[in-house]
């Protein structure tokens, strides 16, 4: 096992310097303090923030772990999660540390206690059975997710309200004229994949549209190619798209052009998530979510439980918010 000892042998400074680089307990200088944690990366050690004699083993800083993806996409939305998360904690006295795309390892050690700097953790677009989630349940971790959880974790959460979004898009499709409703669904393995499509084949039945095979498709990358791939198959008169995203929105577009189909008349489509751009002509319509208040919601529960402020023994809080939705030409047949 790698000891400060170790990492002090190789850089030729005592073990205090050491510490005191990884700690901030005393000043290190900048080109020293980057060739210590160099040196620690190479040797794969991981510092003990717990037994480093921080007072009450708190550091005051909360991680925010943002979206795991195989393709390392940054989402628009981050900056809003992250610029209203660090307001927060900030005025507050915590640190915010950010986690992006780690691999396993990184993420291991970063919600391992004794080798995290963090007390406390917000996990943002949970998976089904999400290692995140399970290692910091593991280590009792406080913890809140913005995004529905597993059915198998007891975190609290805060999300969108997604089960009243899906019935508002399929009620919007189907009093416009549409009867055929295909859903073009984000990743399956996120939470809220899952949510959506139970609730997308509850709106249907209540509103007796009639059943379609393969009417849910998933899309790991969310993007325009595969909105197109997707719908290209599909696309025909009278036909409508719900899409996770504006990206498969234009997707959907590309292939209804291709097709010589006209969007909002013949075809109809309305995003779940995003913003106004100008790709999409006719204006699409689509929900817009208010990611500064969901980040802000979740950095107050985590403080409530990192302070003990709530009454008594603190439970599983749930907070849901609505998403606004702007009409549009697309799923207008008028």
């Amino acid at each position: 096992m790698v000891t400060i000892s170790d990492i002090a042998e190789k850089a030729g400074v005592a073990k205090s310097t050491v510490s005191n680089a990884l700690t901030g307990k005393k000043f290190v200088s900048e080109p020293l303090k980057q060739r210590i944690l160099q040196i620690c990366e190479e040797m794969n050690f991981s510092h003990n923030f717990y037994a480093s004699g921080l007072y009450g083993h708190r550091t005051n800083i909360i991680g925010l772990f943002l979206e795991e993806s195989n393709g390392g996409a940054y989402h628009a939305y981050y900056t809003e999660l992250i610029e209203s998360c660090l307001k927060y904690v900030s005025k507050r006295g915590y640190d915010l540390l950010i986690y992006y795309n780690l691999d396993s390892g990184r993420r291991k050690n970063a919600l391992t206690k004794g080798r995290s700097p963090i007390d406390g953790a917000i996990v943002s677009a949970p998976l089904i059975g999400d290692h995140r989630i399970l290692q910091i349940e593991n280590n009792a971790t406080p913890c809140v997710s913005i995004g529905k959880p597993g059915d198998n974790t007891h975190l609290s959460y805060v999300d969108i309200d997604n089960v009243k979004l899906i019935h508002d898009a399929v009620n919007i499709l189907a009093v416009n004229g549409y009867e055929h409703i295909y859903l073009l669904n984000s990743d399956e393995h996120l939470s809220i994949s899952q949510e959506r499509t139970a609730a997308f084949h509850a709106a249907k039945e209540e509103r007796a549209l009639p059943p379609l095979d393969g009417d849910v498709m998933y899309a790991r990358g969310s993007s325009g190619e595969e909105g197109k791939r997707f719908a290209e198959n599909l696309i025909r008169k009278n036909v409508a798209f719900i899409t996770a995203n504006t990206r498969l929105a234009e997707g959907v577009y590309t292939a209804a052009e291709a097709a010589g189909l006209e969007i909002g008349r013949e075809v109809g489509v309305f995003a779940l998530g995003g913003e106004k751009n100008d790709k999409t002509t006719p204006n699409l319509a689509y929900a817009s979510q208010d990611y500064a208040r969901l980040a802000k919601m979740a950095a107050k529960c985590l403080i409530r439980q990192l302070e003990g402020t709530g009454d008594g023994e603190m439970t599983a809080e749930t907070s849901l918010i609505a998403s606004k939705i702007h009409f549009d030409s697309s799923v207008n047949r008028g």
